[in-house]
Order: C-alpha cells, then structure tokens, then sequence
C-alpha cells in the first residue's frame, strides 16, 4: 500500500492523523464533527439573533413613520415590534398591540396569549412577514412553526374596524384587488374584441363602481372615458334605480342620456350577492361604426346628433340572464358591420361580467357588509389625498385660452378659455367664457369636459392619487349651456374628443401660471382620427385608424416621442394588422426630425403616416388640428411645428388639406399625415449641450437646428465643440439681455 505524501497547504488535520489507529481517527473525527455541529448552530444563532435585532430596528422605523398617519386616522391599535425576546432554542420579535403611543400598557400578543386573531401583523426569523387573514388565527406550533387556523368569528377585542372605521389593513387590500379585477375586464376586451378599434388601438375602459354608482377602481384605460362614468352612472340610476335585478345588463351610447358620444357605448351589469346590489361592472368601447350618414358614423361636418348613428338612451341588454332579442335585431340592423359590432358588445358584456364574479368573490371573503366600508373607505381616502394635494398649491385664479383651428367645417378659431381657481382644499374651473356652439360635431358633453378637468388635476398631482370618485369631490367644474364645452339638443358630438384633448392644454396652460413645476408644455393635442371606408370583395369595410402621437417637454425631463396623449392611453394600429385586414398600404410610419420644440427639455418629436389605397371609391374622413395654432411651449419653451395633411393623386396632383375634412380616394391615391410636436420646456440655451448632440447622433435634431435653437455646435462625429458653443450662447444671451433693456 502505498501512502501519498501530503502537499504543503493540505489541512493540518490530515497531517496529524498520520500513525493514528483507525478507532483512533474515527473518534477524532467525530468528536470535531460534534464541536463542528454545535459551534455552527452557535454562530447561525448569533447571526441570526443580529438579524433579528437589526429587523426589529428596520420595523420600529417604520412603526415610527406611520405613526403620524396612524393617529391621524383614529386607528385603534397600535403596533409596537420588539425587543428580541428568545425562548429556549427559538427566537422571535414579539409584537405588542393595544398601547398607547409609547407603548405603555401594550400586550405581547405572541406570548400572551398565545394565540391573535387576524388582522394582526407578525414577524418570523428575519426575513418572513406574515400578515394573518380576516377570519384566521396563528399560534405558534411544534418547532417553532407559525400554525394558521380559520375561525369563523375573531376573538373579542383584537378585530380591525367599525361600521365607522374601515379595516386600515384591508383597505389597500381590496383596494388592490379591486383594481386588479377591473384590469382582469379590460384584458377580456382585449381579447375577445372584433374590430380593430378596440382590439388594437385598445379605444375602450373598463372599472367597477360600488352599489351606489361610485367608481371605486378603474382599469389602466383612457382617462376621458373613465371620467365620463360619474354622469352616466347617474342617469342610469334615475332610468333604473328601483329596478335593478340579478342577470341585467345595461346599454347607453346616447350623449342626452348619459353617454358622450354615439360611437361610445357603456355597458353596465349589477352585482349582487347576499340578497342585495354590491355594486357594478362597466365597460366602454368605441364601435367602429353604429349607424348614420357616414362610414364609422363619426364626421367633423356632421351638424345634428340625428346624422350620428343610432342613439340608444339607456335599455335592458339582458334581462335577468337572458338577451333581450328585440334590442339586439335593432341594433344589428342599424350598423354597417354587424358581426364587429356585435361581437365588441359581446366583449364588454363578457367585461362586466368578469368585474361583477370579481365583486362576489370579495363579498364572500369579507362579507356585503364589510366591503361597503371598505369601499366608502376607499373613497375618503382619495378625497383626503386629493385634498391635501391641493392644500399646498398656493391659492389663486389663473385664466388660460387655446384654439381648435376649426368648428368641423371652416377652418377658423374657436376658443376654449378656462378661469381656473384654488381656495385652500378645492379647485373651480369655470368654461363659461368658452366658444358658443359650433356648426360641426366638436361639441362637448359637459361629462366629457369634467373627465378631461379630473384627469388633469391628478396628472398635476405629486403623489399617486387613487382612480375612485372620491377624487371628484374637491373639483368643481363649470359648463355654460349652449357653449362648445356643453352642447344641447340636437347639437352634434360625435368628435368631440379634440375638444376635450383642448381642455386639457388650456387646464395645463392655467395650472403652469400657479403650479409650474408640475406642468408639462402642450403635447400634439389628441390624436388624429383618419376612417377609410368602402367595399372591397363585395363586403362593406371601415378601417378607423387612430395616429397617437407625442407629448410636452416636461420640468424634468424631454417630451415622450411617439406615446398616446395621457389623456387617452391608446395606440395606433400595427402596420402588419393595417395592410392585413384592409385594402391598404401603409407607406410610410416615423417620426419627424426637428419637430419638438426647442427647450431645456425639448418637445416629443412629432408622428408621420402615409397610407396609399388600393380599392375605387374609399372615402377619407380626417379628423385632426394644430395646423394653425401649434402646441405651446411653457417657460421659455418654442411652440412644437404644426401639423399637415396632403392628398397625393395618382396623377401628379398636390392638394393641401384643412384639419378637419372629408375626400373621395381612388386606387393610387395617398394621404400623408403629420401630427404635431410637442411644445418644449424650459429656456433652449439651458439645455445640456450634450444632450444637443446625442439628439444630432439620434437624428432627432439636425445641426443646423441645434445651432439656430440651442446654441449649440455639433462637429464630426457627434462631438460637442466646446468653445464655440459658450461663445455662441454667449453671444445669444448678450443680444437678448439687449433687447430687454
């Protein structure tokens, strides 16, 4: 047997083995295995006791920061963590509930008695947080293992929450899952829509309102639509109030009856668990077509509601459980794609009913009664936080004024001003002084301007404020009858979204006068509608493509390039999807070089498309604006360049197009669109030069632009030439100090 020598290094264990009997070696061995067990356990205890210690003191912070909160809300319990206590071989951080602000008087809920009931909050080792279900207990069990057992009624003392006094642990909780549920809706339009409108340019929301019409969640979806909700929840409960059934689905798209255009109809279904209503399910959704004197129903030169479609004030769509056939047979016999358009209704029901499954499943976690709290609960607090917010804006009255270039036919001004005012906890915005009516179909419902007023506000805001009708309550706007921001009977609306995207700008333009640094400078002012309509294969088409486009510079930071204004989240149509289901070519899709304009923060670069057709007689519907008055810029900032339609005939021919029109296309035709940039924010001989030039490499900017707006000389290879650019600033700066005097 030949033995290895040992190399230098090897473990000194090794070398003094050598000689050792077997017995010998193996007692040694086990006795370093034993000292080696023990000792290890020793300093995992160590270490974890250091744990332990150091996440008490982590979880004491946080007690201490919530505290404020804590008393501000009245909550009854407090929750002090700590110190470590440890117990034969276990250690644990004790949680103390039911003293006073110092503590004194606290209980070890963990120890004494063994046993808390749910909500409590505990803490295991140094990495696990276990917050206890309603309805449940914990005790700790054999090796120290956290045991989990349901019990139908809390003991007495340790229950979270009073008819008064929503749970503060589980509010965020439903809150969560609220919205979660509202999301789960608008994933089911997603996928299961026909037409592309709401499939792909996703022009549809969906959100979940309480048993008295109050939104308490809405689905990440389009602001202006969401908002409109409060007005049709409303007339919804003056129809049908009294009514309500298990099974019953609701329909409106009328703008007199609730609703704030025709293309869009709300789809409403109760929920009821308990014996009683706990709240709805809603759903909206742009119909590529519903009737009435134009292919997908919608033309700025419309001038009644009645040339709009078919209006449906609020109906039954099903009644407990069943479709009503007669409502279906009228409304598939009035569009021009029944099969879409059914299908999209479909969709939404299947929405609603989603969100209204949802309700029940948190009815039989919490109980009806429970989550009437919590969901009153809900709406307080986004009142409280909007409140605040508002609190610290300084008090005063800003009035702003912006223009659409057109009333739907002419190309002319119409004004839409607003008079905002903060007083300490509540904002007024007030439209009186806004357009009258005008001869076109940009007229809006007075819903569709409060919509775009909340979404604005909270957009301001510095802190996330919850999507509940609570944060309705601190704003109050104003509509005068008669105006372009409040149309009456039988004014037309069917494109009143440009109008609504104007609302937003001139709230912008008035909160940049009072809060400037939660303002970003104008975007492209909505997004550009272009329907194509006809026949192809001897089936009707409407192919409604929405062009979304770019955003203001912001106090922070650059404009967005080639994002959906925020106050509608949709998107354009894949070129792919396009050119698939239409017959149509998509020639061109990009963005626009020295388009945004020029600031510290320069505007989002605007969006360009070019759609050559392919089949005789398609007809053009373009709704878009900025043409004439392009996107403000804010503190220094330059206006955004404007927007521009062009139809390029097959035969050579050039013919320069208004905002806002209608045109016959035949094959070989083009219709090229520009959207406007976004305005820039912020003085441009701020902006950081190196920004300039990684703009230039980008081909966002050219040289020549980065000279002439920023100050700024660009040389080969994207290098920034110092010294010319300060004398060049230098020079801008002395001229316009100049000028001033």
């Amino acid at each position: 047997m030949t033995m290895s020598v040992p190399k230098p290094g090897r473990r000194l264990l090794f070398r003094a083995a050598r000689g050792f009997s077997l017995v010998e070696l193996l007692v040694v061995i086990f006795i370093l295995a034993v000292l080696f067990v023990v000792g290890g356990r020793e300093i995992s205890r160590a270490w974890k006791r250091q744990k332990l210690q150091s996440a008490a003191m982590d979880v004491k912070v946080l007690m201490q920061r919530a505290l404020p909160e804590m008393q501000r809300r009245n909550m009854a319990t407090f929750v002090q963590v700590g110190p470590l206590v440890t117990s034969g071989s276990a250690s644990y951080l004790p949680i103390y509930l039911l003293g006073d602000a110092n503590g004194n008087g606290a209980v070890d809920a963990f120890a004494n008695p063994p046993t808390v009931a749910a909500p409590d909050l505990l803490i295991d080792e140094y990495d696990t947080t276990v917050v206890v279900p309603p309805d449940w207990t914990v005790a700790r069990g054999a090796n120290d293992a956290l045991v989990l057992e349901h019990s139908p009624v809390a003991p007495a003392g340790l229950g979270r929450g009073t008819a008064s006094e929503p749970d503060a642990i589980l509010q965020p909780i439903v809150g969560n899952a609220l919205a979660t549920v509202a999301d789960e809706m608008a994933t089911t339009i997603f996928r299961t829509a026909h037409s592309a409108v709401v499939r792909d340019a996703m022009d549809y929301s969906a959100a979940l309102c309480g048993p008295s019409g109050d939104t308490v969640a809405q689905a990440v979806t389009i602001p202006l639509q969401l908002g409109s909700i409060p007005n049709a929840m409303k007339t919804l409960f003056e129809r049908f109030g009294d009514s309500f059934r298990p099974g019953d689905v609701y329909m409106v798209n009328d703008p007199f009856d609730g609703a704030s255009h025709t293309p869009d109809i709300f789809v409403v279904k109760p929920a009821f668990a308990e014996g009683r209503l706990i709240g709805f399910g809603v759903s909206i959704a742009h119909h590529a077509d519903v009737g009435g004197r134009v292919p997908g129903t919608i033309a700025c030169d419309s001038t009644e509601v009645f040339q709009e479609g078919l209006r449906i004030p609020w109906v039954r769509l099903y009644a407990g459980g069943e479709p009503v056939e007669s409502i279906l047979r009228l409304f598939r016999a009035n569009v021009r794609v029944p099969h879409e358009a059914t299908g999209d209704l479909n969709a939404q029901v299947s929405a609603c009913t989603i969100g209204e499954r949802g309700l029940q499943d948190l009815v039989a976690r919490y109980g009806a009664d429970r989550l009437d709290r919590v969901m009153d609960g809900l709406l307080d607090h986004t009142e409280r936080l909007l409140r605040q917010e508002i609190a610290r804006w300084p008090d005063g009255t800003a009035t702003f004024t912006d223009y659409m270039d057109s009333d739907g036919i002419d190309v002319c001004d119409v004004p839409i001003t607003v008079t905002l005012t903060i007083a300490g906890d509540e904002v007024v915005a007030d439209f009186t002084e806004s357009a009258p009516m005008v001869r076109g179909a940009l007229n809006c419902t007075p819903s569709f301007v409060e919509a775009s007023v909340y979404h604005t506000i909270m957009a301001a805001c510095s802190v996330d404020i919850p999507r509940t009708a609570g944060a309705t309550r601190p704003i109050t706007v104003i509509t005068k009858p008669g105006t372009v921001t409040h149309v009456l009977m039988p004014g037309a609306s069917s494109q009143r979204g440009i109008t609504g995207y104007r609302v937003s700008d001139v709230m912008n333009g008035a909160l940049a006068q009072l809060v400037p640094a939660r303002v970003p400078a104008a975007g492209e002012g909505g997004s550009t509608l272009a329907f194509f309509s006809g026949r192809h294969a001897g089936e009707p088409f409407v192919y409604s493509e929405l062009v979304v486009g770019t955003g203001g510079g912001r106090p922070v930071a650059d404009g967005n390039d080639g994002l959906a204004n925020p106050c509608a989240s949709m998107a354009n149509i894949p070129v792919e999807v396009a050119e698939s289901d239409w017959p149509i070519v998509i020639e061109r899709y990009g963005l626009v070089p020295d388009s945004g304009g020029a600031g510290r923060y320069r505007g989002g670069l605007a969006i360009e498309r070019i759609w050559r057709v392919t089949v005789p007689g398609t007809l053009l519907q373009v709704r878009s604006d900025r043409q004439v008055h392009r996107p403000y810029g804010l503190a220094g900032g330059q206006p955004g360049a404007a927007s521009s339609n062009l139809l390029l005939r097959a035969d050579g021919s050039i013919e320069r197009m208004p905002p806002m029109f209608g045109a016959a296309l035949e094959p070989g035709d083009v219709f090229h669109h520009r959207m406007p940039g976004g305005g820039g924010w912020g003085d441009p001989l701020e902006r950081d030069p190196e920004a300039v030039a990684e703009d230039v490499c980008d081909e966002k900017i050219s040289r020549a632009a980065a000279r002439e707006h920023y100050g700024v000389v660009v040389g080969a290879g994207g290098v920034v030439d110092r010294g010319a650019t300060d004398e060049l600033r230098a020079t801008r700066l002395r001229r316009a100090t100049e000028g001033v005097r």
